[in-house]
């Protein structure tokens, strides 16, 4: 529609410089994208101030979100895992029939329902945030109390692979050190850990600190308000 539009410019020169606009949209500077917005409202102003027998077809189609999307973007970049695997579990059953080998059964057994395959596992598999860089032992060992590396593993022998994973690393052991490497000690209190913002606790001391404020009368609240278990619940 769009190059039905330039055809039907009487002046090459107009047309030519709304083609640089598409030009502009798809292989535009990095420094200064020329966004799709950008685009939608450039050539709607060009549209309008040059129309012809394709105008209004136009004008309707730019106004609409999935016209002249480009094929590479956020939005279908996208695309679930499930029918990544989906398309790949069907490539290796067409494929197995001359190598045997793509078809080897997942190594995780616990995993076979879902993903059959051996690539399967590979193409699923991620390594959890909270377990950081793989490490050796030995560079465990070195990395103690350091802050680029925090895993801690079950088997200090071999190699940590997509297939054996839960047998070499200690997920819970290496989410319980990703919480404590993160703590920090309390300003006032030396050496205690502080405590979560969200906790009930923290929390009662923030109602409390706003009900310093709280004046009646130009007065203060009196102690004996705040240690009232009408006023807040009091810490067991």
């Amino acid at each position: 529609m769009f190059k039905d539009y330039l055809k039907q410019l009487e002046d090459d020169g107009t047309a030519k410089a709304i083609r640089q606009l598409y030009d502009r949209y798809i292989d535009g500077d990095d420094a200064k994208p020329f966004v799709r917005e950008d685009f939608v409202k450039a050539l709607t102003k060009e549209v309008t101030a040059h129309p012809n027998a394709k105008s209004p077809e136009l004008l309707e189609r730019l106004a609409q979100p999935d016209f002249m999307l480009k094929q590479r973007n956020k939005a279908n970049g996208a695309i679930p895992v499930q029918m990544q695997q989906r398309e790949l579990d069907q490539i290796i059953k067409n494929q197995s029939v001359y190598y045997d080998w793509l078809a080897a059964p997942n190594p995780v057994e616990k995993h076979r329902k879902s993903m059959p395959y051996q690539l399967d596992e590979l193409l699923n598999f991620r390594i959890p945030y909270y377990v950081g860089p793989l490490v050796t032992a030995k560079e465990q060992k070195a990395a103690r109390g350091g802050v680029f590396a925090w895993m801690v593993r079950k088997d200090p022998d071999g190699n940590i692979t997509p297939y054996n994973f839960d047998e070499k690393v200690d997920r819970e052991a290496s989410a319980n050190t990703f919480i404590q490497r993160m703590k920090t000690t309390d300003t006032y209190l030396i050496g205690e850990d502080v405590l979560p913002k969200q906790s009930l606790l923290y929390q009662s001391y923030e109602v409390l600190n706003e009900l310093n404020n709280v004046r009646v009368n130009d007065n203060k609240l009196s102690s004996s308000i705040f240690k009232s278990s009408a006023t807040m619940i009091t810490n067991s």
